[in-house]
């Protein structure tokens, strides 16, 4: 197996692929919601899982709302997109309408969260592909709204070897700030594949 942590040029090799991706899912949002829209990636960061479930936490600990989308080619991972159930309110609100009174997820409000987490996940994935020069399918996004260790409770299942690519992200509207966290879940194999695919760019880019 690899080393298990990111080093500087491998994550700033990823926090660059990260940050453009997040600018172009970024005018996406922006163009459906009618407002300016920023994103930013602050940091990339490989953890255990143990450790990520600990940074997923420092965003609230309150309700949280977690779409995750199962992909597989290259290497198979699950990414996963966070925002606190309050913060994902909003961007439903400024989606639909500012003026609607959604205190809560329907099944209209889960379907759109879908979407945001179909732009931003598939924005990130595809630069991963692109970066990589190889396919990663994605599956129909899942919404899961509820505490934390209740929409993480099939994804620890069996988590002990998981390595997690932390993504912080920052999303900025008009009179707003909401913070939110991607993440891809990678098993043994997986980070293997990831770091020889790094590895392979950073050496293809050298003089």
């Amino acid at each position: 197996m690899i080393g298990a942590q990111l080093d500087e040029l491998e994550a700033d090799a990823l926090a660059e692929v990260f940050n453009v991706s997040v600018a172009d899912a970024a005018n996406l949002l922006g163009g459906l919601m009618n407002e300016p829209v920023g994103l930013s990636v602050p940091k990339v960061e490989l953890m255990p899982m143990d450790q990520a479930m600990l940074e997923f936490a420092r965003l609230t600990d309150d309700r949280v709302c977690l779409v995750s989308q199962h992909c597989q080619g290259l290497f198979t991972t699950e990414a996963l997109l966070l925002f606190t159930e309050a913060g994902s309110l909003e961007m439903v609100r400024s989606l639909m309408s500012p003026h609607l009174p959604i205190d809560s997820f329907d099944d209209l409000g889960q379907e759109t969260m879908a979407e945001i987490g179909n732009i931003l996940l598939n924005t990130c994935t595809g630069a991963i592909s692109n970066l990589f020069g190889a396919e990663l399918a994605t599956d129909v996004p899942l919404v899961k709204v509820g505490s934390l260790q209740d929409v993480f409770a099939e994804l620890l299942l069996n988590s002990e070897t998981l390595k997690v690519l932390f993504i912080s992200i920052d999303l900025q509207l008009t009179q707003r700030q909401i913070h939110g966290q991607v993440a891809y879940l990678l098993d043994v194999p997986s980070l293997d594949v990831l770091r020889h695919s790094i590895t392979r760019v950073l050496a293809s880019a050298s003089p």
